[in-house]
């Protein structure tokens, strides 16, 4: 189909070809050929009389008209995408309609698994594609790859909407067979002892807690890492190890049987708090309003003082 003497088909392989700024992965990414991704990118030099991608070494940079280009065409095909999925009358016993949400290990654990077991009562014939959020979860909204992003109210935002979701605060977590927790500890103690941690390395290439650490109370013993939370409270279990988890999580892996206790934290850590955030172009969409009410109506009474 053509609009402007503009062959729309290419539309989308424009957007792959500005985005991976290389053939071969923008081919992947459409599922086509390379051959075809190609020829693709010679039909869209010609119309636009620029070569759009030059080669710089080994790398392919954006012209400035390739760069003037990338954020309307991708404005252009999520608002497309969200006119085409737009259900008037929305019924979610009968739809097929297949979101993607981006977001973290800690949140799966409390508060979407809740989520899918409502939606097989609810929503039966819906799908729910989980992913794990990265670095990259914004721009993957921006680009239609993901639908909600449930992510900490810090993390960086290209301004679409979002609404608060739940708070949780930070505690310290140890094995109840501790030799020698038999009191709180102090904050000698938290650095006298073992630690687990969670370190993400696309994220955060250091323990999420040590920026919180009291300035000059000395060094951790580290003797895990691992790139989640909710391995944590099994990496304390019959050990003399200490993690630090948020209490949510904690409460849950007693509640399955798991032989930890809960203490404060020796020294302070902001509470956390979780947002949903979702596309602009898909504010007026009836199946993701009513999927975000889903999610939104199990995380309020698991904010602090409705637990």
């Amino acid at each position: 189909m053509r609009f402007l003497r503009f062959d729309l088909n290419l539309l989308v392989a424009l957007d792959a070809l500005l985005a991976e700024r290389n053939v071969t992965r923008a081919a992947a990414r459409l599922s086509i050929g390379q051959s075809a991704a190609s020829a693709a990118l010679a039909r869209l030099r010609e119309y636009f009389g620029d070569d759009l991608l030059v080669a710089s070494g080994r790398e392919l940079r954006l012209t400035a008209l390739g760069r003037s280009l990338q954020e309307p065409v991708r404005a252009t095909l999520r608002q497309a995408q969200a006119t085409i999925q737009l259900q008037p009358g929305f019924d979610p016993a009968t739809s097929e309609r297949r979101f993607t949400v981006a977001t973290s290990d800690y949140v799966t654990q409390v508060l979407l698994f809740d989520v899918v077991r409502r939606l097989a009562e609810r929503a039966p014939r819906l799908q729910l594609s989980i992913t794990r959020r990265t670095a990259g979860a914004e721009d993957q909204l921006e680009r239609g790859e993901v639908d909600l992003l449930i992510v900490p109210e810090h993390f960086p935002s290209a301004g679409h909407p979002s609404a608060p979701l739940f708070s949780d605060e930070y505690v310290g977590i140890a094995w109840t067979g501790h030799p020698q927790l038999a009191r709180r500890p102090r904050l000698k103690d938290y650095f006298a002892w073992p630690h687990a941690v969670s370190r993400q390395q696309d994220l955060r290439p250091f323990a999420f807690d040590d920026a919180h650490l009291p300035p000059g109370a000395g060094d951790r013993r580290v003797e895990v890492f691992v790139d989640d939370f909710i391995s944590l409270p099994e990496m304390v279990v019959g050990t003399a190890r200490l993690a630090t988890v948020q209490r949510r999580l904690a409460e849950r892996a007693v509640k399955r049987g798991l032989p930890i206790r809960l203490w404060p934290l020796p020294f302070a850590i902001p509470p956390l708090q979780e947002t949903l955030r979702w596309h602009g172009a898909a504010e007026a969409d009836p199946a993701l309003a009513w999927l975000r009410a889903q999610i939104a109506g199990l995380a309020a009474p698991a904010a602090p003082g409705g637990r």
